[in-house]
């Protein structure tokens, strides 16, 4: 049996998505670089201030005028640039599974990698509470932000927007 669609018989919206509902995936995604950015430098903040309190000029021993603001500076960068890398914001990955959680972990061993061989290194001393606070606190409010954005985006779609058009084709015996 043939099926034909005569033109102007459909909606144009339907045949033809409108590019805001077909980038929504890419919005959210450049939204989360926004996101991550804020959460970690707030945990920076956080475990900087609750380990030095307000002295910002504690140096890191080994590593001559290196302070551990600075230290904190390199990992927001660093953490950012392996959540890129491992492409936790991959927009095929993005709003379902748990892909996107399992990458920012991944992303955050990466991080915490690069920084325990690069003090090794350079005979850097750093202060391993330092280390105990911003690693589970960064990547508790990485999994929390992700968490709360998801919902906030399934909420969006519960609403009727960013949705994606699909096309299903089989009977419900195959």
């Amino acid at each position: 049996m043939a099926v034909s669609i005569e033109r102007g018989s459909m909606s144009s919206s339907l045949l033809e998505p409108s590019t805001a509902r077909r980038n929504w995936r890419r919005r959210y995604a450049k939204s989360l670089v926004l996101v991550d950015f804020v959460t970690l430098c707030l945990v920076a903040g956080v475990t900087q201030y609750s380990k030095f309190g307000l002295t910002p000029d504690v140096r890191i021993e080994g590593l001559g005028r290196m302070t551990y603001t600075t230290l904190s500076i390199f990992f927001v960068v660093g953490w950012m640039v392996a959540l890129s890398l491992v492409g936790a914001r991959d927009p095929r990955i993005l709003v379902s599974g748990a892909t996107e959680f399992r990458r920012v972990v991944f992303a955050t061993v990466l991080t915490f990698g690069v920084c325990s061989m690069s003090a090794l290194i350079f005979k850097a001393t750093m202060s391993r509470g330092y280390v105990a606070v911003i690693l589970p606190l960064g990547v508790a409010g990485l999994l929390l932000s992700r968490l709360i954005m998801r919902r906030w985006q399934h909420a969006r779609c519960r609403a009727g927007k960013d949705r994606s058009l699909v096309l299903l084709v089989g009977g419900s015996d195959t």
